[in-house]
């Protein structure tokens, strides 16, 4: 059969000739639309104005219809196209202590918040559970941010304030809150939907896998380790989308979406997961606490516990782009520390750094690496 080419909009192949040419034979006879009159000058003008958008609109819309030049609601659609759906913003998940009388009731659905300030809005969290403070005076309670996204992975003690008007409380604290992510950037977006574009969707390879683990809100990072106990056994380590450790509920909900129990009356599992493996387990990678230690010369009008935990929290951002099987260079983190001393940032001098009392590379075995403190000699 003879191929058809689908013919092209006349509208598109106007120039500005053409253009020009259609606003001129609107003008009636009487009117000059010479060269040089003040209607041709004028009109001309507009033409190429109308010229150069319609050209700067193809380009545009060309653009957004292949995946590495898209963004946006345009991405969106070429994801769907593939099924591949982008991953909403997901609500941190904690524990919030509340303190006071034995016997006072906590209700499912309280609501307390971190502090608030003329700079800085009040983090509002709702509990997900119910309670009744025991004799030891104190109770720990599920809950979650109201809101999504990473601004509700507050850090232990920051929740101080009950907002509900409960009698008999002392105090309000908290244990971390994790697992809060924002809506997923283009980025990430893109990669999953070129992943899918080039893979089989069903062939239950190592990436399969992964990019399963993926489809699910709030999974940022796996890591697929096939035939690991035996042929047929799989098991995948999960991080969440900050390249934190993932909470039992988001490895629940990545188990049950690939390889859920069945349960009593059916007879198919279901799930992503082809037929014929033996086991299936998911995990999140195993935390390897650092120290650093070293001879750290602070700089004269600088807090030495601030610059200590300047030295951490860059470290750590270098950590964080680590492969869970890759290496902690001894040398990228002298590098980092002599970065603080370039920008003036609270260092005269550094010497003697040691990475887990060595001066070597620390090879990780399926772990994800973490700063837990910086000494100073």
């Amino acid at each position: 059969m003879e191929k058809k080419e689908l013919p092209i909009p006349k509208e598109l192949l106007k120039d500005v000739e053409d253009i020009h040419d259609e606003m001129l034979k609107k003008f009636s006879d009487d009117i000059s639309t010479l060269p040089g009159e003040f209607v041709y000058d004028a009109t001309r003008a507009a033409a190429e104005q109308i010229a150069m958008t319609r050209e700067m609109m193809i380009h545009y819309l060309i653009m957004k219809v292949f995946t590495k030049s898209s963004d946006g609601d345009y991405l969106d659609y070429i994801g769907e196209m593939n099924s591949v759906f982008r991953k909403k913003a997901t609500k941190s998940v904690g524990k919030v202590i509340f303190t006071g009388v034995q016997g006072t009731v906590i209700p499912k659905g309280t609501i307390v918040s971190t502090e608030s300030s003329e700079q800085i809005n009040a983090i509002t969290f709702i509990t997900t559970d119910g309670g009744e403070i025991p004799e030891s005076g104190s109770i720990e309670i599920n809950a979650e941010c109201v809101e999504s996204g990473v601004k509700g992975n507050v850090k232990v003690g920051m929740i101080k304030v009950l907002v509900n008007n409960i009698t008999n409380i002392s105090s309000v604290s908290n244990k971390e809150f994790k697992n809060g992510t924002d809506i997923e950037d283009d980025e990430k977006f893109r990669e999953r939907i070129e992943f899918a574009e080039k893979e089989e969707q069903l062939s239950g390879a190592d990436t399969d896998y992964e990019r399963w683990a993926k489809e699910i809100d709030g999974v940022g990072y796996a890591y697929c380790r096939d035939s690991w106990n035996s042929p047929g056994t799989v098991k995948i380590l999960i991080l969440d989308k900050n390249r934190k450790p993932a909470t039992s509920e988001l490895i629940k909900k990545v188990k049950e979406y690939i390889y859920p129990d069945i349960k009593e009356g059916q007879y198919n599992r279901g799930g992503k997961a082809p037929t014929g493996i033996k086991s299936f387990s998911v995990l999140s990678p195993n935390v390897k606490e650092v120290s650093i230690k070293g001879n750290f010369v602070i700089s004269k009008g600088f807090n030495e516990t601030n610059v200590l935990n300047d030295v951490r929290n860059k470290i750590n951002t270098y950590f964080d782009k680590l492969d869970i099987e890759g290496s902690i260079s001894y040398n990228m983190v002298n590098s980092i520390i002599g970065t603080l001393l370039v920008n003036n940032q609270g260092l005269d001098d550094f010497d003697n750094i040691t990475i887990n009392d060595t001066k070597s590379n620390i090879k990780l075995n399926n772990e994800i690496a973490n700063v837990s403190e910086v000494v100073k000699l």
